[in-house]
């Protein structure tokens, strides 16, 4: 069983043969999906060979769901908390569960109807939650071992405090015991059929930065194809990335933070420059940390992007399109078919112009992007 902070990505980190939502589970019998249904999808996944399927994963999210009703709630019947753990109890413990084929795949040789029979008791299960208010328990635990009057005496932490801390949050889970998940709502047979129970630490900055680049599925690789549908090239440069993870790593919100950020710095880039003449689209430091636009590149800006692409001066360059276009383009002609870059030229320019004034580059103050 891992307890985790929120956002981590268990489903993706975890290689399992099937992935299941712990919440709309429920006693067999009421309104919601039956545990049995975990079987179901686990057969599905091994193409319903019982023999493969018998030594699958299957991987139950938000599994903190299934506490127990707190007493006093009425005499309702918990079919979505106790009814549903006594369920994979019986499966924890191995039993033969019969799954009926309701709707065969596409091609198929499999008939409607077909009824499977599966052992669980070489099924490996792993359960995850982020299970609000533990790190209390945890701490009431801990505070009255240590003594509550005199020199012993711990200070208790407010409430909020461990919850607004992840990496506090995560250290407080490492000392977790089985006593404490029975205090927080499983009963003591479930969590006697779990016998490794394991606290996943928060996200760092550079394990955010790996998210965004390296998986097949990257979210950066996501959005530099979607943007090639409209005929944009989207880059990224290294520190808007770092600053992604960074700003990503302060809400505490792990990897789900990251798409946010990203659709917030691209969406409105995706809108406005499809059907015009800009063709490649760079997100720099400044436009993620200052909400700046993107630096945009025409066909005719070739020279002066891949020039930018080796010494970063995306920013500079756009800022010195917008403000003077005019010039711009008179420069870009002049540079357009000879070896100098765009960039390189403006450096003569603003030298040429430096002398001109006797301004001593080393000795005056660095202006602001806009001057």
């Amino acid at each position: 069983m891992l307890t985790k902070v929120t956002g981590f990505g268990s489903n993706l980190s975890i290689g399992t043969k099937s992935i299941n939502d712990a919440t709309p589970l429920t006693q067999a019998g009421y309104v919601g999906e039956d545990v049995e249904v975990v079987i179901s999808r686990l057969l599905q996944s091994a193409e319903y060979d019982v023999k493969k399927a018998e030594k699958g994963i299957i991987f139950i999210d938000e599994i903190d769901k299934l506490a127990k009703r707190k007493e006093g709630g009425g005499n309702q019947r918990d079919v979505s908390g106790e009814g549903v753990q006594q369920a994979l109890l019986r499966m924890l413990e191995g039993t033969t569960v019969n799954v009926t084929l309701k709707n065969p795949p596409p091609g198929s040789k499999r008939n409607a109807g077909e009824i499977f029979s599966v052992d669980t008791s070489n099924i490996l299960f792993i359960f995850s939650g982020a299970f609000c208010g533990l790190e209390k328990i945890i701490e009431d635990r801990i505070g009255a071992s240590k003594g509550s009057i005199g020199f012993n005496a711990s200070l208790k932490t407010p409430k909020s405090e461990g919850s607004d801390n992840p990496t506090r949050s995560s250290d407080i889970l490492k000392k977790v015991e089985p006593e404490d998940l029975v205090k927080f709502g499983f009963i003591p047979e479930f969590i006697g059929r779990v016998p490794i129970i394991a606290a996943v630490t928060n996200l760092q900055e550079s394990e955010l930065e790996r998210i965004l680049l390296e998986p097949k599925n990257a979210l950066i690789k996501q959005y530099e194809k979607l943007f090639k549908q409209s005929g944009l090239n989207l880059t990224f440069h290294k520190e808007a990335v770092t600053k992604i993870a960074n700003l990503a790593s302060k809400k505490n919100t792990g990897a789900r933070g990251l798409r946010r950020i990203l659709e917030q710095t691209l969406v409105p880039a995706l809108y406005e420059y499809p059907g015009t003449n800009v063709r490649n689209l760079v997100v720099l430091k400044e436009t993620v940390e200052k909400k700046l636009p993107l630096a945009t590149f025409t066909d005719m800006q070739s020279l002066e992007f891949k020039d930018s692409l080796k010494n970063g001066t995306f920013y500079k360059c756009d800022v010195f399109t917008e403000e003077f276009d005019d010039e711009y383009e008179e420069i870009e002609e002049e540079v357009y078919f000879q070896d100098p870059s765009v960039v390189e030229e403006c450096e003569v320019k603003i030298n040429q112009t430096s002398k001109e004034h006797l301004i001593n580059p080393e000795t005056a103050p660095t202006p602001q992007p806009e001057v």
